[in-house]
Order: structure tokens, then sequence, then C-alpha cells
């Protein structure tokens, strides 16, 4: 199977998972909201305000290396169990 084929693939999977949910499809949302918070923290750590600010400056990098270490860790739960994982921009949205 070529490099697309294997996307083809992995698109029509990707599709099935999330009108049928199974755990790796509801893992692979975990995954891809994570990747999306992490940047909303990184963001509101740029343009917060007041007591906000306060509370970033003093907790979002150890959020932020919670999240990211939690987002490896379920990365490699699911290739493990021979599942995909969110790789294209259209599974982070």
């Amino acid at each position: 199977m070529n490099a697309q084929e294997k996307y083809q693939a992995e698109l029509k999977q990707s599709d099935l998972d999330h009108h049928q949910p199974t755990a790796a499809a509801m893992t692979g949302h975990i995954i891809s909201n994570l990747l999306v918070h992490s940047l909303k923290i990184s963001q509101a750590s740029l343009f917060a305000q007041g007591s906000a600010s306060l509370f970033l400056a003093d907790k979002a990098t150890e959020w932020l290396n919670y999240e990211h270490e939690e987002f490896k860790r379920l990365n490699h739960l699911l290739v493990n169990n021979g599942e995909s994982i969110p790789t294209t921009s259209k599974q982070f949205q």
C-alpha cells in the first residue's frame, strides 16, 4: 500500500469512527482537544490581565507540561494498540 492509499484508508477509518464511536475514536477526540486546549492556555498567558495573569504566570507552564505529557501518552497508547491518531488539521477542529 503506497502513502496515498494509506492516507485514504486512514480518512475512511476516521469517518467510520466518527459515526460509530469506539474507545479509540473517543480517545482521538481527547487528544485533539488537549492540543487545542494547550494552544488556548498559551494564548491566554499572553493576553490575560489582572488576577488571571497572575494565575497563568504561576500555573501555565505546569498546566501545559501536564497536557503535553497526556497528549504523548494517549498517542502512544493508540499507536501501540494499532489505532490511528489524529494527524490532519480537520481532526483538530
